[in-house]
């Protein structure tokens, strides 16, 4: 089974029809469906996805996302507790040379601790990391 972390980047072009990658990741997700599959993300990636759709898009886009994610038996959301915080701020000042959001280094380290090396975004910082960027 394919196991793929959902980054920020990719829940907001999912949920907001203006975002420019709209398409193309919708039609992404229509093709991931099609196989046996398990996505996982994470409470600070839709604390960032929940506020970004509230602020720029309205609050029936985020309450979308949410329920989406409720509904779903595909899609795990992971936990961000203190020894995951712990290592993101190891890697957020070990990657010196990139300007990474600690957000993102959260992901980084659920992503290895998870053993995912698929993420779906848009970010290419996780790219520059060494995981296979997604669409």
């Amino acid at each position: 089974m394919r196991r793929c972390f959902v980054d920020t980047s990719f829940w907001i072009a999912l949920f907001d029809r203006n975002d420019p990658a709209y398409e193309r990741v919708t039609a992404f997700w229509q093709e991931l469906a099609r196989e046996p599959l398990r996505l996982m993300t994470s409470e600070f990636v839709l604390d960032e996805a929940y506020t970004f759709l509230r602020r720029h898009v309205d609050l029936h886009a985020a309450m979308d996302l949410h329920e989406a994610i409720q509904a779903s038996r595909l899609i795990e959301v992971l936990e961000v507790r203190a020894p995951i915080l712990t290592a993101a701020w190891d890697t957020f000042i070990k990657y010196d040379d990139k300007v990474l959001s600690f957000t993102d280094c959260t992901s980084f380290v659920l992503m290895w601790r998870n053993d995912l090396s698929e993420a779906l975004t848009l970010d290419a910082d996780f790219a520059q990391v060494g995981f296979v960027q997604l669409p």
